[in-house]
């Protein structure tokens, strides 16, 4: 009878961890610029309706290449970071998770997977809950960062479910996946939304120009109505600041520059644009 109801209830017990519901969404989308080259930058977070350690897993992202290019693994355009404050950069001694493995799937769509470096009795606690929690981070850089990003994970059947509880042992150790195996997640749920860049940032890259372009003495910037400029910052190829005369009337004078590219980063009302200038 002990024997049937031990049974029973670890059929239970397996059954809520399979019929569990898990939700993969984005976050904090924005572009960055690091003086040189534009960057998508976005969280992704995890949640689920039942607790648990979470364990190897992998996803898959879309894009647009009109934004980003072809094969952006291949090409170095993308980077994956775990933070310490994500679920995939939790320490315990050593590193709970071990490092990404990325692979461009198709010319627009890149994989991510994940291990588990220690055992789930390494992990302090259920570090998946019904509370939204960051995974990792991802940044892409630009080939053109006036087009939409449109950025999403793939929902198509083939890639779905691959999402797993952690390996043990129950105690501190390196992880075990063949003798404690965690549990394959079966109910897996995707939301695009937070994807999305606000129209603001988007429409501003498209309403501030820089002409003449190619220039060789005075530039002069347009911005929208009512967009008063604070700052202006040239920098060359190689991320250096130039030193050019004050702006004066949305009007700078690159005489001084040598031909070839530059970036002009504009600081107006809160807001930062970068834009590419030719020097002729």
């Amino acid at each position: 009878m002990k024997k049937i109801t031990l049974l029973f209830a670890l059929t239970l017990s397996l059954g809520q961890i399979n019929a569990q519901d898990i939700t993969f969404s984005f976050a904090n989308a924005q572009n960055t610029n690091d003086g040189t080259n534009d960057f998508y930058e976005v969280d992704i977070l995890i949640e689920s309706t039942v607790d648990f350690k979470l364990g190897s897993g992998q996803l898959y992202f879309n894009y647009n290449t009109a934004a980003f290019g072809t094969n952006i693994s291949a090409n170095s355009k993308i980077e994956y970071t775990q933070p310490t404050n994500y679920i995939l950069g939790e320490f315990n001694v050593l590193d709970v998770y071990g490092q990404f493995i990325q692979n461009d799937n198709t010319t627009s769509r890149v994989s991510l997977s994940w291990q588990q470096a220690l055992s789930s009795g390494a992990m302090v606690a259920n570090n998946v809950t019904a509370t939204p929690a960051l995974l990792f981070h991802i940044k892409i850089q630009y080939l053109d960062v006036a087009q939409s990003p449109t950025v999403c994970f793939e929902q198509d059947p083939l890639f779905l479910d691959q999402t797993f509880t952690a390996c043990g042992p129950t105690t501190f150790a390196t992880v075990d996946c063949t003798n404690f195996p965690g549990t394959q997640l079966l109910n897996d749920s995707f939301n695009c939304t937070g994807a999305t860049l606000g129209l603001t940032k988007q429409s501003l890259q498209l309403d501030v120009k820089l002409y003449p372009n190619p220039a060789s003495e005075l530039v002069y910037i347009k911005t929208p109505q009512g967009k008063n400029i604070s700052k202006v910052e040239v920098f060359d190829v190689l991320g250096k600041k130039t030193v050019i005369p004050a702006l004066a009337n949305k009007t700078i004078n690159v005489s001084q520059l040598e031909a070839g590219l530059y970036f002009v980063s504009i600081t107006f009302n809160a807001n930062n644009i970068t834009k590419k200038l030719i020097i002729k």
